[in-house]
């Protein structure tokens, strides 16, 4: 059936009328070198640009450096920062701080073996300020980061539980240089791992996995067998604790 004439004449209007924006494109754009280099995290920065955080092979040192670009409004690259040592080093998350400039938490292994949490922060130019490393005996790692209300950071992860061979929550709060005011973790008899954490009005909510040992032989883990993987979400209270 044939449109009412009104709908053709008002859908021409629309399509013809000067002034109206062209419909929207998308665009690709790749940064990296001749290596392997990877993006784990992007966020929109206030000059309307963007800022993404991962690993880089291709600069840097040969084992893998954390590897921060910023770019302009279109994807063109502004510039970019690596930070690493001779072991590798991995960027994981980004935020925008309050200053202008921009703090990226990873991990980092500093030569004897060990993993250690990471949190470096850069000026608006890219230009490096400090980095502060959390941790200590075993492997710590860091896969989440928010901005705080009083211009610190906190940092979600997981970290050995020597004890129990396994690996629990592990939250660190510091100021906004970085420097350490608490941390904790949180074990829930399983292995866990924070991916992702956002401040509330009165703590911390904190998501990620726990795998755990089960009975039933018809469950598996695609980790371990025998295991079973669940999402987990977890809220504390200002100091890390669970409510």
């Amino acid at each position: 059936l044939a449109a009412p004439l009104p709908f053709i004449v008002l859908l021409s209007f629309l399509v013809a009328a000067p002034g109206c924006p062209p419909p929207s494109q998308g665009w690709v754009r790749l940064h990296g070198g001749d290596g392997s280099d990877y993006g784990f995290d992007a966020q929109q920065t206030t000059d309307g640009g963007y800022v993404f955080a991962g690993t880089t092979h291709s600069f840097g040192t040969f084992n893998g450096d954390m590897y921060l670009v910023k770019t302009n409004a279109n994807g063109y690259l502004s510039w970019y920062y690596t930070y690493g040592g001779f072991d590798f080093e991995h960027g994981y998350r980004v935020v925008q701080a309050d200053d202008g400039g921009y703090a990226m938490a990873g991990t980092t292994s500093p030569g004897a073996g060990d993993v250690n949490a990471c949190l470096v922060k850069v000026s608006a130019a890219g230009v490096y300020e400090w980095v502060r490393t959390y941790g200590g005996e075993g492997d710590d790692f860091v896969l989440g980061l928010a901005k705080c209300s009083d211009g610190g950071y906190i940092l979600a992860g997981s970290t050995d539980n020597i004890q129990n061979e396994t690996y629990d929550f592990y939250l660190v709060k510091t100021d906004e240089f970085g420097v350490e005011e608490w941390s904790t973790q949180i074990d829930y008899g399983g292995y866990e791992l924070a991916t992702g954490i956002v401040e509330t009005p009165n703590g911390y909510a904190v998501c990620g996995e726990r795998i755990a040992q089960v009975e039933d032989e018809k469950i598996d883990s695609d980790v371990l067998p025998g295991f079973t993987e669940r999402m987990c979400l977890v809220r504390t209270d200002g100091n890390g604790n669970p409510k």
